[in-house]
């Protein structure tokens, strides 16, 4: 919908590897009154010439100023696994510049930042090691296994967003006083339901937990369902 007619906005980050067409089923079921934001990192996508980030931090003052214009109208961030760390980290940065922030964060599939992660590095291990584990996961469709030069796009794309993951560090800063809510697939393997839980650490607000269908990336698998909850829990 065109941004002048917007009552509110979706900011959303992806997971690992992800671009802004994780996103392209929300433009259809959200109402017209919601414009839907999604954040292209640099290195896919519309960006795909543009020099790869392997940093949180370095996301984050790369995509400040470009949120900062999208800040005039009331608006929620929305992160997926990775993109939870990067939409908390902006949310934070965003209110270290004094600006606007969200009336309402969804943390999905994702962990609380202050938790450490349960699980090995792979970023820079052994192809097989790596895409074993993006199999386990559900990150590579079958076919792009199957297709060599795909896999030579991909790759490099998908183990930067793991390095930013597996190094992403917590510091402590005060908690938001927005609504939280986390997002927890039910048959996820990676972040479990008590990953998730201690998010309301992070928020002098309410805080919710809601429990999905789906393994670590429900998001794809079940759109709708993600998106139900979100205009539901805002009430856009």
């Amino acid at each position: 919908m065109p941004a002048e007619r917007a009552q509110a906005r979706i900011i959303c980050f992806p997971f690992a590897g992800g671009g802004a067409s994780v996103f392209q089923r929300w433009f259809s079921s959200v109402p017209d009154t919601v414009q839907v934001c999604p954040v292209e990192l640099p290195g896919r996508e519309t960006r795909f010439g543009e020099t790869l980030l392997r940093d949180v931090t370095a996301v984050i003052q790369e995509l400040a100023p470009t949120a900062a214009r999208y800040l005039d109208r009331p608006y929620v961030i929305f992160g997926h696994s990775l993109g939870g760390f990067l939409g908390f980290e902006l949310a934070r940065e965003l209110r270290r510049r004094s600006l606007r922030l969200p009336f309402h964060f969804f943390a999905s599939a994702c962990r609380a930042p202050n938790l450490p992660s349960r699980m090995e590095p792979v970023h820079d291990a052994d192809v097989t090691v790596f895409l074993n584990r993006l199999g386990q996961i559900g990150g590579l469709p079958h076919l792009t296994k199957q297709s060599p030069e795909m896999m030579e796009l991909l790759l490099p794309i998908v183990r930067a967003d793991f390095q930013m993951a597996e190094q992403y560090r917590f510091v402590n800063e005060p908690a938001f006083d927005f609504p939280v809510t986390a997002l927890a697939g039910s048959q996820d393997r990676f972040v479990c339901a008590g990953d998730l839980v201690a998010w309301h650490t992070h928020t002098t607000g309410p805080f919710r937990l809601r429990l999905l269908a789906g393994g670590h990336l429900f998001l794809s698998a079940s759109p709708e369902r993600v998106i139900e909850t979100v205009l539901q829990a805002v009430k856009l």
